[in-house]
């Protein structure tokens, strides 16, 4: 018997642009620009070694044609639905309620199509099911004694991506 196809993925994406009459707990009037990928990261877990090996990352910047203000995201949802076509599970830190769905929509809006079935693994929603207090990346990692998340430079840096 072989072993599923385990892929591990996360994916980074600009905030929508949007018109508020308020600033707090508010709906958009109007949306300037929807929100587009910035880019993902994505590694295949070994079952024998227990471990996601090779781990990648594509962002708009390695895009063929790629200019500095360019959002279109098509090219990287080319690049990731065959990855997700081809595995059996889909791994990932609140990827049930925010990646996939993201992905998703990207899908339908390149006029792609889904990819095939897969089962998920949502690590945010496991964590949360079984245990107390905040899930997370960083206090659950903190709390497993696992190697912590690179801060990246969080909105600074996506602010650079506008």
């Amino acid at each position: 018997m072989t072993s599923p196809k385990i892929l591990v993925f996360d994916i980074e994406n600009a905030p929508y642009l949007t018109w508020n009459w308020d600033l707090w707990n508010q709906n958009a009037i109007d949306i300037e620009q929807e929100w587009f990928m910035l880019s993902f990261a994505w590694g295949w877990y070994d079952m024998n070694e227990q471990r996601i090996k090779g781990v990648k990352v594509k962002g708009l910047i390695d895009g063929p044609k790629y200019k500095p203000g360019d959002i279109d995201d098509r090219w990287l949802a080319h690049l990731l639905w065959p990855l997700l076509d081809e595995a059996d599970i889909v791994a990932g830190q609140n990827s049930d309620k925010f990646d996939i769905r993201k992905v998703n929509e990207k899908f339908l809006v390149h006029k792609m199509g889904p990819p095939a079935p897969y089962q998920t693994i949502d690590t945010k929603r496991i964590y949360q099911k079984h245990f107390s207090g905040s899930a997370a990346m960083k206090y659950m990692t903190r709390k497993m004694g696992l190697e912590q998340k690179t801060e990246a430079g969080g909105w600074p840096l996506w602010r650079l991506s506008l």
